[in-house]
């Protein structure tokens, strides 16, 4: 599990040149990106510090909105020359203003969506990217995968940004 100090390496833009562009915040990010991201979830509900909080640009059909919920793994990934992260990714859409004339704030989820697992890779404090694990409905191919790396397994790969 990724502890709540730690969890601010995980901040910042990520890309992969398929899916497009997704930002991750804190619950205590202050960049302008992040404060728009943190509004609109904080009106659906409270916040979590141990959460990263995200949209992605520009907003994908099976949600605008990402959260990364931290997840203890117990699993080889078969990378030990990566400190490797884990989390499942739920996609949302938020409506911080509701919809239509229900102005009433909501999130909606598609039913019996499963999680996606995530795996991120910092390296000496910084984050290299992050890896879509199972991209398709409760698909684990990418454990068969022979590659060392968390890159060379994901079945979606996102570089940070900047660094």
């Amino acid at each position: 599990m990724v502890p709540s100090e730690q969890v601010v390496i995980y901040e910042g833009t990520y890309s992969n040149p398929g899916y497009g562009e997704f930002t991750l915040c804190t619950a205590q990010s202050t960049s302008t990106a992040c404060v728009a991201i943190l509004s609109n979830f904080s009106a659906v509900s409270p916040l979590d510090p141990l959460i990263l909080y995200g949209s992605w640009s520009p907003a994908r059909i099976w949600g605008s909105h990402i959260r990364l919920r931290p997840v203890p793994s117990h699993e080889d990934t078969g990378c030990a020359q990566e400190d490797v992260s884990h989390f499942d990714m739920e996609l949302e859409t938020v409506f911080p203003r509701g919809y239509g004339r229900d102005t009433s704030p909501f999130i909606y989820r598609e039913p019996l969506s499963p999680f996606v697992r995530v795996q991120c890779v910092s390296r000496t404090g910084h984050t290299a990217g992050c890896g879509l694990m199972n991209a398709g409905e409760y698909d684990e191919t990418w454990k068969g995968r022979s590659e060392t790396t968390v890159r060379g397994r994901a079945d979606a790969w996102f570089d940070k940004m900047g660094l």
